[in-house]
């Protein structure tokens, strides 16, 4: 199963959980359904917000 990191604490979840293991969360709200709203990490796939340039979850530089 892909594994993505909580969207709030970092935390390692299931791609398909609906709410964080670690802080409770909900991983999906209307702002981040919107696609254009959010980009994924390639390293760690945490979602992020746009105009980022590294990852706010694991510090990837964005290219």
């Amino acid at each position: 199963m892909m594994k993505v990191n909580c969207i709030f604490c970092g935390y390692e979840i299931d791609v398909n959980d609906l709410f964080c293991s670690e802080c409770g969360q909900s991983q999906r709200d209307e702002q981040q359904q919107n696609d254009e709203d959010i980009f994924v990490c390639p390293t760690c796939g945490a979602e992020n917000a746009p105009g980022l340039n590294h990852c706010a979850f694991c510090c990837s530089i964005f290219r």
